[in-house]
């Protein structure tokens, strides 16, 4: 006999305490395999961009217990191996070491209540999307390209931008501001602020 339809908030009698990693383990693998869905339903599409979502109460405390579980085994460089509740039907999964790692990072960020958006490397992205993720102005961005501080083609009339482009832009602006910031801070120490 199967366990009945349950809704979230449902209290479950059958599962125990015992259970417990168990359940994170299966919660972890079929979330892994949604992953692995919504990436390929969206691989089709121009950006093969996620939508986030904010995670629920319930879903923020799920992740936390299950980042609790899976960070001490991400310590090694070696896979890791995951097991479904229904060890006849479901077989073990390996994910890869830098996947487990970014699986915690997601599951980190979702205990916290962030939406979490995953955007593939080779995804090219709308000036909008590519400014909110600078957090500068689409006109701002703008002058950017044109001022060919970053890279950019052209779809029709539309500009399109590489995320890895834009990821080194990122970081290139992030290490110029913390020199900044460094060299200021070394003027204030000078000084005797």
């Amino acid at each position: 006999m199967s366990p009945p339809a349950l809704r979230h908030d449902t209290y479950v009698p059958w599962l125990r305490p015992s259970y417990g990693i168990l359940f994170v383990c299966f919660a972890c693998f079929r979330l892994f395999r949604l992953c692995i869905v919504l990436l390929e339903v969206n691989a089709m599409s121009a950006t093969a961009l996620l939508s986030p979502e904010i995670p629920s109460q319930a879903e923020a405390q799920l992740a936390k217990e299950t980042r609790n579980i899976l960070a001490p085994f991400l310590s090694s460089t070696s896979s890791l191996d995951l097991r479904a509740l229904n060890f006849a039907t479901e077989p073990t999964i390996r994910i890869p070491a830098s996947a487990a790692r970014l699986l915690v990072q997601i599951l980190d960020e979702m205990s916290r209540g962030n939406a979490v958006k995953i955007i593939p490397v080779h995804a090219e992205l709308t000036t909008q999307e590519a400014a909110d993720l600078l957090n500068v102005s689409r006109p701002t961005l703008i002058q950017m390209l044109d001022a060919g501080t970053l890279e950019y083609r052209k779809v029709g009339t539309h500009r399109r931008i590489r995320v890895d482009t834009l990821m080194a832009h990122k970081r290139k602006l992030d290490a110029d501001r913390r020199a900044a910031l460094a060299e200021l801070s070394a003027y204030d120490q000078e000084i005797g602020i």
